[in-house]
């Protein structure tokens, strides 16, 4: 009881931390360094979640082994999530220090996340069962662990030339994390109080969150122009030079935008083209004939993805109706909500092709996580939809 109770505190304070701290950023954030390092705490809180909230159901009710399933779904998922998350990582380093080229490393940085996640998805690391295999915990770390060594690397170079105040520590938090989490995929089988270093690797982590956190504090510190110290122009003649400025970059945003409905919508086409491979191909691999929700992510991300944001794109040319902070908040929940589906999906059709049966607990929260993210797609399409009709009225 004692366990259940430290580890559900302190998981819901991270949990909490991570999603509000990432959220904030991304609503809030000015620039884009500062919406990278809010997607990255984001994807941090909301992919641990689908580990740590199995565990502590599983802590307060049958205990870890009856709930074998759900925790080794939470694990697979956690572990492609954190792929991401450095990722991301890396995309902050190249805004931060202003990194040009480099196209070997990014493909580099590209090529171990796709093979972690290839090896994630294999069948023999048995994530259905309690004890799974040591080798294959060791070979799906490779990768990830390489992607360790050049985050420490790189941050640690162009942190060290210019005194960065905000991510100097960087390298350390990395550092300290791999610490912490290859003895625990090592040796956390033979001995299992070694578990106990995931505690001090979450920490790591909240620590990188923080230095995302620097600079939105940093961006929300920053004063415009002040028209009332005026001598010449006049201060209504800077006004309207403002308003006339104002206006320029509200045109150009609209363009901008446009190029960014384009980009969106090749986005979800490229994703759902990968969603039926995915189905087609992890189908046919576990011999699976049957009917699966793993069928339903192509047409979603087609439909809702490509030509939602085609259409958004034809509107925006005529209307120019986004405008700002409500279209990004729209656009945000719909893309949070749309992703969120899809993960539903995705976790509901694994469930059917590996024949997992599932506890009325985890039924429920894989159809609780497809409504919420049907929830905030609806709501972001209907905000949206609002912004259209003021704009053409």
């Amino acid at each position: 009881m004692a366990q259940a109770i430290a580890e559900t505190v302190f998981d819901c304070l991270y949990l909490s931390f991570a999603l509000i701290a990432g959220l904030t950023m991304l609503i809030k954030g000015k620039g884009p360094l500062v919406k990278k390092a809010g997607l990255m705490s984001a994807l941090l809180g909301a992919g641990d979640a689908f580990h740590l909230i199995p565990r502590s159901y599983a802590l307060w009710t049958t205990g870890l082994e009856a709930n074998a399933a759900a925790l080794g779904v939470g694990k697979l998922i956690t572990s492609i999530t954190m792929t991401v998350f450095y990722l991301i990582l890396y995309y902050i380093w190249r805004e931060r220090y202003q990194i040009e080229g480099r196209k070997g490393l990014t493909g580099t940085m590209w090529a171990l996340s796709l093979l972690r996640a290839a090896l994630c998805l294999l069948p023999q690391n048995r994530w259905l069962e309690y004890r799974q295999p040591l080798l294959f915990g060791i070979l799906r770390n490779i990768p990830f662990a390489v992607m360790g060594v050049i985050i420490i690397v790189i941050f640690a170079r162009e942190a060290g030339k210019g005194k960065d105040p905000v991510f100097r520590f960087m390298p350390l938090a990395v550092a300290l994390s791999f610490g912490f989490y290859l003895p625990v995929v090592l040796f956390s089988g033979v001995a299992p109080a070694v578990g106990m270093l995931m505690i001090p690797k979450t920490l790591a982590y909240v620590w990188i969150v923080f230095m995302g956190w620097q600079l939105y504090r940093q961006g929300k510190k920053i004063s415009y122009p002040n028209f009332t110290g005026a001598k010449w122009p006049s201060v209504r003649c800077q006004r309207a030079i403002w308003h006339l400025r104002s206006w320029i970059s509200y045109t150009k945003e609209g363009a901008d935008m446009s190029k960014k409905y384009a980009d969106t919508a090749l986005i979800y086409a490229l994703t759902a083209l990968v969603s039926g491979v995915f189905y087609r191909e992890f189908t046919k691999f576990n011999g699976f004939t049957g009917r699966t929700n793993l069928a339903f992510m192509h047409t979603h991300y087609f439909l809702l993805g490509m030509f939602f944001f085609l259409a958004l794109l034809l509107l925006e040319k005529n209307f120019l109706f986004s405008d700002g902070k409500r279209t990004k908040r729209a656009l945000l929940l719909y893309h949070v909500g749309l992703n969120i589906t899809g993960a539903g999906f995705l976790l509901r059709g694994l469930t059917q092709v590996w024949g997992m049966a599932l506890s009325r607990g985890m039924d429920a929260s894989i159809a609780g996580i497809a409504g919420i993210g049907h929830i905030l797609l609806g709501i972001g399409l209907v905000l949206l939809l609002l912004q259209i009709r003021k704009k053409a009225a």
